[in-house]
């Protein structure tokens, strides 16, 4: 794989997904990651038309993930140091950013380590699949119903763990089923309309997936979940049998993880969409714990193309986890824990803002990011 632009994107292989996968170096391989994303992203728009597909979201997700997994200040943390008076600036930034790499460091790491697993194991199970689906269809010829059938009974699901549980596969397939037919859809209303069911059931998927892992970061003492040898090559292990941040018994555990949860979901989470550059400053921060940023006057909570959904599929998936019902306000989650609340913020975000060009025109990582992530190959 080779370093790729929103012009030329290169193929990302799944040669090159099995080789990022196995990467030790948590921040080289979620820097590689989130490049991968960037350049599948960028051959699904070629496939489906302008509007972001579920790869365009998981790269600027995983650019986020990543500042946390380097202990680095977070564009939320940039915004709030950008409110205080000029002269604070410089005297708040330097004790800010090492208040968030000793609490990066704590817990034997626990916190970034699972931020980590989460982005490795997803990556590995659809950018794999979305590099399947780009490779197979790219080729006109091979657009055909006979093709499409053949393909969809090849999605099969990666190996459930206890961090990583089974989710329905047939979300994946049904999810790739509507990017298929996007490609053939002429009319750009109805296939805006697709690629958003598309995305919304690859979320669905994913996040049952990672509900573990999600819950045990957002966990007062996600430690307890780790191996605790920093040679593991597998990042995390579970040591115990029932590890305490994955039971949901237990009126203190649950007050404690609850509490803490709707906490670090109210003030420290956001959704990081790029604004224009450079990314620290001028980023788009959809506050989870608040709701969608109120629209302009004059203007809707969506796009022109999904300010309503003509399609009853899209309209069903959309609705099945829709809490907000066109509230800006409404359209976050009181704690990021949960899954019904993660999803409810998910689908709007997505129906608000996947017609936006600049998820597409902004890179991703700079080229000092870019140095680091294909620094060497690593040997095992």
């Amino acid at each position: 794989m080779s370093v790729g632009s929103a012009q030329t994107p290169p193929d990302v292989r799944s040669g090159d997904i099995d080789a990022i996968y196995t990467v030790v170096d948590d921040t080289r391989r979620n820097l590689l990651i989130t490049q991968s994303y960037c350049e599948l992203s960028h051959r699904m728009r070629a496939l489906v038309g302008p509007d972001g597909t579920w790869c365009t979201f998981s790269t600027w997700s995983s650019r986020t993930i990543g500042y946390f997994i380097r202990g680095d200040l977070d564009p939320l943390t940039e915004y709030r140091l950008q409110r205080m008076p000029r002269w604070l600036r410089p005297v708040a930034r330097p004790p800010t950013r090492l208040f968030n790499r000793i609490v990066s460091r704590s817990r034997h790491r626990a916190g970034p380590r699972l931020l980590a697993r989460g982005n490795r194991e997803i990556f590995a199970e659809i950018a794999r699949e979305f590099a399947r689906f780009v490779d197979t269809f790219e080729d006109p010829a091979r657009r055909t119903p006979a093709a499409w059938t053949s393909y969809r009974t090849n999605i099969v699901a990666a190996p459930a763990t206890d961090l990583f549980p089974a989710a329905p596969v047939e979300l994946m397939r049904d999810g790739f089923a509507a990017y298929f037919d996007a490609i053939l859809e002429p009319d750009a209303k109805r296939r805006a309309e697709l690629v958003l069911r598309g995305n919304i059931l690859l979320a669905d998927y994913e996040q049952r997936r990672v509900d573990p892992i999600v819950r045990a970061a957002l966990s007062l003492f996600p430690s307890r979940l780790l191996n605790d040898d920093p040679d593991d090559p597998e990042l995390l292990t579970i040591r115990d049998k029932k590890p305490w941040a994955l039971q949901d018994t237990g009126r203190i555990r649950t007050w404690i993880d609850e509490t803490y949860g709707r906490f670090v979901t109210r003030w420290r989470m956001a959704i990081v969409l790029p604004a224009g550059e450079p990314l620290p400053t001028h980023s788009e921060l959809i506050r989870v714990g608040v709701g969608l940023p109120k629209p302009v006057k004059g203007a809707g909570l969506y796009g022109a193309q999904l300010a309503d959904l003509s399609l009853a599929p899209a309209a069903a998936a959309f609705d099945q986890h829709d809490r907000a019902h066109g509230d800006y306000r409404a359209a976050g989650a009181r704690s990021w824990r949960h899954l019904a609340d993660r999803m409810n913020c998910i689908v709007n975000v997505f129906r608000a803002r996947q017609d936006r060009a600049l998820l597409y025109e902004i890179e991703p990582l700079t080229p000092e990011e870019l140095s680091v992530a294909f620094a060497r190959p690593e040997r095992s």
